[in-house]
């Protein structure tokens, strides 16, 4: 999904004819509680890939390569 979010952004800023913006991420995370695929083990999970792709500056799918700045 944060590749989904993140792109969702970007498509939405060029429309509006915002090209170049970089992509910044202020909050994420994943659930530990509450539904089907909520657990303290996918929330880690999920936290560490995002930081490693933050580091490796992997990109998303509409971008790849360019890192995504996250906090």
């Amino acid at each position: 999904m944060f590749d989904a979010t993140v792109d969702a952004f970007i498509y939405t800023m060029e429309r509006e004819g915002f090209v170049g913006v970089p992509a910044v991420v202020v909050e994420t995370g994943w659930p530990t509680d509450g539904g089907e695929a909520t657990s303290v083990e996918n929330a880690r999970a999920y936290g560490e890939n995002v930081v490693t792709r933050a580091l490796d500056n992997v990109g998303t799918p509409k971008r790849p390569g360019v890192g995504v700045e996250v906090f």
